[in-house]
């Protein structure tokens, strides 16, 4: 973001010993060439999955992600719902 460049270049103008490389600007990020490998698992309505991400020429950027997720299926809530419903009625006693 524009902020982000402004926070960076106030930063080497007060401190003239770093030396300005398009590995340290934010904006050297968006045009780098990035590699991103990633492998995800899925068991049922559970999943899990990994995700490294690095770039060539913005190492400040690298990193990785591990997502882990649960599928809730409505459509699988709502028929148990309607089928409880209708085994309640129908195992009531008749008054």
């Amino acid at each position: 973001s524009q902020s982000a460049q402004t926070e960076m270049n106030a930063l080497l103008t007060d401190h003239p010993v770093l030396t300005p490389e398009i590995k340290n600007t934010p904006g050297g990020v968006s045009s780098s060439p990035h590699t991103s490998i990633g492998v995800k698992l899925e068991m049922g309505l559970v999943s899990i999955g990994f995700e490294k991400y690095t770039y060539k020429k913005g190492e400040f950027a690298n990193g990785s992600t591990l997502t882990m997720s649960y599928l809730i299926p409505p459509g699988r809530i709502n028929r148990a719902m309607k089928v409880r419903k209708m085994a309640k009625t129908l195992t009531q006693p008749k008054k």
